[in-house]
């Protein structure tokens, strides 16, 4: 597919051990005047581009909106076992796609790329995207000709939503609202955590809404973490809400 593949780090991980873990956050954005990352870790991302907007609480410039925006954090690849949960309020549709582990239909559409799912170049990597529209919400692999949706979920999505994809040894889930949704099947691609918040390229498809409280982790989350993380209200914006502390 188009697009080139650049390793926004020279630092490789490949998760593992997720259950002997206290936290893994690899960044944590609440959005709160700043795009600036509270996990400790430093992967702090400039606002300049983004208009703020009224968070999920009515509360004035606490979330951000995209247009047609992208932000480049300069994480670490990690393989494998990783998850994203953020609140979304989408503004338009996205093109649902059938399910599949082959093939690039996804390239072909206009998606709404939260997360961008990175080049993976012409080996067997396959960085991991998420695309969230008032329709439904899909998960993309993608990497040299192939780009296929891997997990498609219609809905009615009216709103603020709370959406987590958490990939456990590549095989990715997709929670809504705190609750289990959709399950994926593994790939056999050597699936990684993408580099790319939001897209700005006409050919893959531009998101378009609002986004607050934002969140990486280095590992695959539970269940009862990302129950946690949808109800935190990330008032104290140090804490590690899937564990609390």
């Amino acid at each position: 597919s188009g697009g080139t593949y650049k390793g926004a780090a020279s630092t490789e991980i490949i998760a593992c051990c997720a259950g002997e873990s206290s936290s893994d956050v690899l960044a944590k954005y609440p959005m709160n005047g700043n795009f600036r990352d509270y996990s400790g870790n430093g992967y702090h991302l400039s606002a300049k581009i983004l208009s703020p907007a009224s968070d999920r609480k009515g509360q004035a410039r606490k979330a951000y909106e995209f247009r047609s925006n992208a932000l480049y954090p300069k994480f670490p690849l990690i393989h494998g076992d990783f998850s994203y949960a953020f609140w979304v309020n989408p503004k338009r549709n996205t093109p649902l796609i059938p399910e599949s582990t082959r093939g690039m239909r996804a390239y072909y559409t206009d998606q709404q790329y939260v997360i961008f799912p990175a080049h993976g170049g012409d080996g067997n990597n396959a960085g991991v995207g998420v695309s969230v529209g008032k329709n439904g919400v899909q998960v993309v692999e993608h990497k040299h000709i192939y780009m296929p949706v891997v997990i498609s979920w219609r809905a009615n999505l009216t709103g603020w939503t709370h959406v987590a994809v958490v990939v456990d040894d590549h095989v990715p889930t997709l929670y809504i609202n705190g609750k289990m949704v959709k399950r994926g099947v593994k790939s056999g691609k050597n699936t990684f955590l993408s580099l790319k918040i939001g897209v700005n390229h006409t050919y893959y498809g531009r998101f378009y809404g609002e986004l607050d409280d934002m969140i990486f982790y280095a590992r695959s989350l539970t269940s009862q973490e990302v129950v946690r993380i949808y109800n935190t209200n990330f008032i104290n914006q140090q804490i590690d809400p899937a564990i609390g502390k």
